[in-house]
């Protein structure tokens, strides 16, 4: 009886835990995420925030001798485009909102 008790406990925390994840981080962990054929998540590089400090506050971005005047824009040609050869999504889209809330959040040390 205990140790079924225990596995529910456990079903149900994971269960939990999972349906606890904002949409943004939901898309920030999803490996199919814009169709991109290297198959990886945003936090495949970026768990925890690595690689993120500051963005929040960043209005340009210097990647690679390019300048970007927009963290949507960063997401888009270099994240998705170039890292992921996934396709680009709408910069106006909820899904695009979700995501650029979710850095800045955990952007923020």
């Amino acid at each position: 009886m205990i140790n079924k008790l225990k596995f529910l406990l456990f079903i149900s925390s994971l269960f939990f835990s999972a349906c606890n994840k904002t949409p943004g981080e939901k898309i920030f962990k999803d490996r199919k995420f814009a169709n991109n054929k290297k198959i990886v998540s945003c936090s495949y590089c970026h768990s925890g925030g690595t690689k993120l400090d500051g963005v929040a506050t960043q209005s340009t971005f210097d990647i690679d001798g390019v300048t970007y005047n927009s963290i949507e824009n960063v997401i888009n040609q270099v994240m998705i485009k170039q890292f992921m050869q996934g396709d680009p999504i709408d910069i106006n889209s909820q899904q695009m909102k979700d995501l650029v809330a979710y850095i800045k959040k955990i952007s923020i040390k």
